[in-house]
């Protein structure tokens, strides 16, 4: 078989067999600092396929997280929380770097404060 057909079996295998979503289920600590102090979350996610839901607890207590999903290697999910009586949604967007470790970054949705960049680290599962 010429090199050419070959090229062109694996191109068409990979398009045919996209790559799966990876598998963040379990439990996720992370630390970082925000205009309020050091925050200390504990997150745990429930995959199923593409999509996924959890709980976030700080400090603050627990909250939902909404719209988890996971595409290839990337995580991204929504947290809402109440500050102060105003609801304030924070975005998550991360990359799976390893089985242990996402790099996140966190940003509050409409508001002029900075993105923290942060790292989870898998402790187990739920």
């Amino acid at each position: 078989m010429g090199f050419s057909i070959r090229l062109i079996l694996s191109f068409g295998a990979l398009v045919a067999f996209p790559a799966e979503a990876a598998d963040v289920t379990g439990e996720w600590t992370a630390t970082f600092v925000t205009a309020d102090g050091q925050r200390d979350y504990t997150y745990v996610f429930r995959q199923n396929g593409a999509a996924f839901i959890g709980t976030a607890r700080s400090q603050d207590g627990v909250v939902a997280i909404a719209n988890g999903s996971v595409n290839n290697k990337t995580v991204w999910f929504i947290e809402n929380v109440t500050v102060e009586g105003r609801r304030v949604v924070f975005e998550y967007t991360g990359e799976l770097v390893s089985d242990t470790e996402i790099r996140f970054k966190r940003q509050a949705v409409g508001t002029p404060y900075a993105a923290v960049q942060f790292v989870a680290i898998r402790t187990g599962t739920p």
